[in-house]
């Protein structure tokens, strides 16, 4: 009876992720967003302004906001990697800690096997 309830709640999964795999309409990546930032520019030339001065600080006014948005994006993204720096090195201290450990293991195994003496073993002279 439990093998039985077993492959059912098995096959029951089985079918869950199948269903997920067809009909989920997004993607998700571990890791990746979609946020990127949007940046739409407004420009009212005033009647003093050529043709010419209209384009160009309409395409510099672009330009500031855009850098002004990478600048912002690419904050961002380093504030993640400094987090991600303090986890790396925290995980660091405690593989440098493993490590010890097991050298003072091998150690003390060492010292044990060099202490044990060889069995008198009688009849082989």
């Amino acid at each position: 009876m439990l093998l039985f309830i077993l492959i059912l709640l098995f096959i029951i999964l089985i079918c869950y992720q199948i269903f997920l795999a067809c009909f989920q309409h997004s993607k998700i990546v571990e890791g990746m967003t979609d946020a990127e930032p949007v940046i739409t520019a407004t420009y009212i030339p005033s009647a003093a302004t050529t043709p010419a001065d209209t384009e160009l600080s309409s395409d510099t006014t672009v330009m500031v906001q855009r850098n002004a948005g990478n600048i912002e994006y690419l904050k961002q993204r380093m504030d993640a990697v400094q987090n991600m720096y303090t986890q790396v090195r925290d995980l660091s201290g405690n593989v440098t800690t493993l490590l010890n450990q097991v050298n003072g293991l091998a150690q003390a195994q060492q010292e044990y096997v060099a202490q044990l003496t060889p069995p008198e073993i009688s009849g082989t002279e």
